[in-house]
């Protein structure tokens, strides 16, 4: 029996499937984002941590970017395929909620930052399958399209769980006893990446061999080696990419970390 098409290979309606099912990790890194944004605000507020130390806990989430990817991330992704990137990414994402179970019962900071850690290192390394394998699934001309799509979907997870963190799951939330509360909001967040890391050990995921990816790099040559000041356009636009991307984030997450707080403080009333 033969296994799954090439991914590069594939048409629009034979790619749709597997395309379905990795947008869900996007919507699912989108929302993971979000319930930490929310969380990490009430456990501010019941604890009594400063505004350096709320974030403290986005750079442990953030900074485990700049860990997954280069070592076992990159590893796991050259050596087994994205199904095994995404197994591992669900993983590691439901043990980092699972392991807000006792940061919440002991009310501990540094608890805290170790679980947003862990929880970034698994979303990391599903960023780092799903962005690739979504460009890469499909005609290639329709690539932006895809990720385009996909991302929207992610749009969609970091808005609505704020509103359903704030409306249903934390809504009693209100002094140190009812923090523990929340266990049950990550348990559930750890079984449901559990099921779908069987899903995804299941599911026939298309992958792509080094042959097809070297074929694909040789049919856009022309492009990528054309030169401007004597560098190549392709390290160009990746550098652009890198940087707008940091800018994005960072704005973002300036924004987002201390804007309420300073509302609060102007106008405490």
């Amino acid at each position: 029996m033969s296994g799954p098409k090439s991914m590069v290979r594939l048409s629009n309606r034979e790619s749709l499937p597997a395309l379905c099912f990795v947008t869900i990790l996007f919507f699912l890194w989108g929302f993971a984002y979000g319930l930490l944004s929310i969380l990490n605000t009430q456990f501010q507020r019941i604890v009594g941590v400063s505004s350096a130390q709320v974030l403290g806990l986005h750079a442990a989430y953030f900074g485990a970017y700049f860990v997954a990817p280069p070592t076992f991330g990159q590893l796991v992704l050259k050596k087994w395929g994205f199904r095994q990137t995404f197994i591992v990414g669900l993983c590691v994402y439901g043990t980092g909620t699972l392991v807000f179970w006792p940061s919440a019962v002991l009310l501990s900071y540094p608890a805290f930052l170790v679980s947003n850690f862990i929880v970034g290192l698994g979303v990391a390394t599903l960023e780092l399958g799903g962005n690739p394998f979504i460009a890469l699934c499909g005609p290639p001309k329709y690539s932006e399209v895809r990720l385009n799509v996909s991302q929207a979907v992610q749009a969609i997870g970091s808005v609505v769980s704020p509103i359903l963190a704030q409306k249903v799951l934390f809504k009693s939330v209100l002094d140190a006893a009812s923090l523990i509360d929340i266990q049950w909001t990550y348990l559930g967040i750890a079984l449901f990446d559990i099921v779908l890391a069987l899903i995804f050990f299941y599911l026939p995921i298309p992958e792509a061999s080094d042959e097809d990816l070297q074929q694909l790099a040789d049919e856009r040559e022309e492009v990528n080696s054309r030169k401007i000041g004597g560098v190549q356009i392709i390290y160009i636009t990746l550098a652009f990419g890198v940087f707008s991307q940091f800018c994005y984030v960072g704005g973002q997450e300036a924004v987002a970390g201390v804007f309420l707080q300073y509302v609060e403080d102007v106008k405490p009333e």
